[in-house]
């Protein structure tokens, strides 16, 4: 990106040179979960359901003259899917938990977000947040020995890190805790094991589909669980199971740290814990030493979806530390860009046996908090009506989640295989009944609504179709339009027949009369399927529900220069956090914070009682704010700040995140607020050409204090450009430039009466 021009003056001269992130976190100050056993959190399905605009292009349709009993699905339609789960039942917070989507055959992602609910209804895409903290070595349980793995060599990674798996001579695995964890965002994969149901479908632990006994596994924590797929059930053989047998690698105890590089839940080429262990190629085997390192040296099926606020796992390896702490660096620039393009289609036909169809969506979503619901979604554009039909003539749709050890604050530090515990849910598209509360959460006293709703988008039509609401204690049931036709509880419509193209929908009113989950699930019954159950969970209480953005500008700044951060924490819930608040910053490597600018908490001023500590066990790259106050419901924190570049930072993005910390508990971010730093550099002289021939000869002396503006098609000349004078030599430079097109002009210091020798107005790039 450096380019010279070299430029002669003489009698007057005119003359020209060209080169060329939301995080949401819920914050409970004094609530309690309900008090269970687990050490861990587990992330439990609520429901998958049409997005708002795939309702509006489906009601559309139908009120625009569209004839029952014609399929309403078309080809080229694009469908989102919206993906809910609660973490729940467990510990207060979850290092990591992941979501499912399973691609049916014959159509075309075309998009994946993580999401937050916008309060009216809709959905905002907010970028994905950070793992909890957890131990960055190998934790209180300490480092196991697998000897086998001794000599297994892994890398280089993404990160282009290479390292042993575990340790020379004594064969302690070198994995973190962390590590495992590290790897967040959204991935897909065409290996045919990572397609739903695989496990069972293949025959389970002995391959024989004659026999159903054995698709149950136990993991280390005493769950029976049946895998999602074929590749989660080789995993947790490898690392976490009791039963069938127990685990193949980490044997010792199915917990704490892992070799290093792998057992993650997303292993993949673009990953930091890239590699995974090969069953297949296992149980074929010997089963010796040597065939253990090799089974377990492949890199696994996850490939990066580019995504905002994605985080790439980058520990250190062999490190047995217990301290909580972070182990990732910023993955948002990785990955298949959907905005540029779709994933490959699924084939019509072979989409779940072929290597190129996309079998599964996973969302790896940092940090989970108890009872703080986890939004996703999924647009795929149908290419083949029938394909994505199942023998009762019927679009199904799969999803599954998990969750894994808890966070570091909650005395988490186990790799994720120990609590493998799946959830799932299936959408069936002729009766995918749905009732979406229109509110995150409520409380007591306050009205609010269930949007019931189905489609029939198969081709079998619905006979004796009965919907049956039984409404859940903590409610007290208000209206419904249309009206019930019997109830209140449960609420029954009794719907009769219903076409494919048509629709059924009522609008539950309900009060929160009771504190908790209030859970409400609602039943479809019909002669041609099986019963077709949705639920959906609301917190009712004074609950904060944190949706956390951070911003810079400028977004494009020199080595040197200064740059202002803005943080803005919106409470969108229904009750204040705790207080204080504290937010640590994670400024990018080198960057270093300069001065508290603003604070404002609930519109009040607070800036000068907040304070800002830069002595460790913090620094003034990593800055630790204590605001006074709590966020009321409805209210936002907003925190500007400005830090410094340093003049020898290479050219280049740099993004960083934050974690904000109430009543204990911690929410990070993942990768937000980048800033480009310019690497580029224009340079060149100006001279006294005695001879006009536009070459600087060597008694040709060079013309100092002259001033140059570069102009790059933004500012605006002569008013707000850069400029640079000449030096004694007649040299000027402009530095700290990204790529693009630039005009090099001169505003000032030409002596009268001289002339141009070189080029005119030269326009480049760079």
């Amino acid at each position: 990106m450096n380019r010279h021009h070299r430029s002669a003056w003489s009698l007057r001269r005119a003359f020209a040179l060209a080169s060329g992130l939301s995080l949401l976190a819920l914050l409970m100050p004094g609530f309690e979960p309900v008090p269970v056993t687990a050490h861990n959190l587990q992330t439990k399905m609520v429901y998958m359901f049409p997005d708002p605009a795939t309702q509006t292009l489906l009601d559309n349709r139908i009120n625009g003259g569209w004839v029952p009993g014609t399929p309403l699905l078309q080809v080229n339609d694009e469908i989102g899917l919206i993906i809910k789960v609660v973490p729940r039942d467990g510990t207060t917070t979850g290092v990591g938990g992941h979501v499912d989507f399973y691609v049916p055959n014959g159509v075309t992602v075309t998009d994946a977000d993580y999401l937050v609910p916008d309060g009216a209804g809709g959905y905002a895409a907010v970028a994905m947040k950070g793992q909890s903290p957890i131990p960055t070595g190998a934790g209180p349980i300490g480092a196991k020995v697998k000897t086998q793995l001794i000599g297994l060599t892994l890398g280089p990674n993404v990160n282009g890190v290479t390292e042993k798996a575990v340790a020379d001579g004594t064969g302690l695995m070198r994995g973190t805790v962390a590590g495992v964890y590290g790897d967040t965002g959204i991935f897909y994969s065409t290996h045919p094991d990572t397609n739903y149901d695989s496990w069972v479908e293949s025959g389970g632990y002995d391959q024989n589909t004659g026999t159903g006994t054995d698709n149950t596994m136990t993991n280390n924590s005493g769950d029976v669980v049946v895998p999602l797929n074929k590749w989660d059930a080789e995993q947790l053989l490898a690392w976490g199971a009791k039963a069938p047998i127990v685990a193949i690698v980490d044997t010792p105890d199915q917990r704490g740290n892992a070799p290093w590089g792998l057992a993650s839940g997303v292993a993949g080429p673009l990953n930091g814990y890239a590699w995974d262990f090969d069953w297949d190629y296992w149980r074929a085997s010997g089963m010796t030493a040597a065939d253990m390192r090799a089974a377990s040296d492949q890199m696994g099926p996850w490939q990066r979806i580019k995504y905002a606020g994605s985080r790439i796992s980058k520990d250190v390896a062999g490190s047995a530390s217990t301290t909580n702490g972070y182990a990732n660096i910023d993955g948002s620039s990785v990955g298949v860009d959907l905005t540029a393009g779709d994933l490959p289609a699924t084939d019509p036909t072979t989409g779940q046996t072929d290597n190129t169809s996309p079998k599964a969506i996973r969302w790896a979503v940092g940090q989970l908090t108890a009872y703080k619901p986890e939004y996703v979604r999924v647009k795929f554009k149908v290419n083949n009506t029938t394909a994505i039909l199942d023998q009762t003539g019927c679009p199904v749709f799969d999803g599954g989640t998990f969750g894994g050890d808890a966070g570091g604050s909650d005395n988490g530090k186990d790799h994720l295989w120990r609590y493998y515990e799946p959830s799932r849910v299936r959408w069936n598209g002729c009766a995918g009944i749905g009732k979406p509360a229109d509110r995150i959460a409520v409380k007591v006293g306050d009205n609010f609504q269930y949007k019931v709703k189905f489609y029939n988008l198969g081709t079998t039509t619905l006979t004796n179709v009965v919907v049956k609401d039984t409404l859940p204690s903590g409610v007290t049931f208000l209206s419904a339009v249309p009206a019930q036709s019997s109830g209140p509880n449960p609420l029954v419509w009794n719907v009769g027949t219903l076409q494919p193209g048509q629709k059924f929908e009522s609008v539950v009113t309900v009060k929160a009369s009771g504190s908790g989950i209030l859970e409400n699930c609602i039943l479809v019954d019909t002669n041609q399927l099986p019963d077709q159950v949705s639920c959906e969970q609301t917190y009712s209480g004074p609950l904060p529900f944190l949706k956390q953005t951070k911003s810079v500008s400028p977004t494009t700044v020199a080595p040197g220069g200064t740059v202002q951060y803005t943080i803005k924490i919106d409470n969108i819930g229904t009750g204040p956090t705790g207080n204080p608040v504290t937010i640590e910053e994670f400024l990018p490597t080198g960057f270093t914070y300069v001065s508290k600018d603003l604070v404002t908490i609930n519109g009040a001023n607070v800036t000068a009682t907040t304070t800002v500590n830069t002595s460790s066990p913090y620094s003034t790259n990593q800055p630790f704010f204590s605001v006074p106050g709590a966020i009321n419901a409805e209210q936002s924190l907003i925190l500007k700040f400005t830090a410094l570049v340093p003049s020898i930072t290479p050219g280049g993005t740099y993004c960083n995140s934050f974690v904000t910390t109430e009543n204990g508990i911690p929410a990070p971010t993942g990768s937000q607020a980048c800033v480009d730093v310019g690497g580029g550099t224009i340079g060149d002289k100006l001279w006294r050409d005695w001879d006009g021939d536009g070459v600087q000869d060597a008694d040709e002396e060079g013309l100092s204090g002259v001033t140059m503006e570069l102009q790059n098609g933004v500012c605006t000349p002569s008013v707000n450009c850069p400029t640079t004078t000449t030096d004694s030599t007649g040299f000027y430079q402009f530095t700290g430039l990204l790529a693009g097109t630039y005009t090099v002009k001169v505003l000032s210091g030409v002596p009268a009466g001289y002339t141009q020798t070189g080029d005119p107005d030269e326009v480049g790039t760079c």
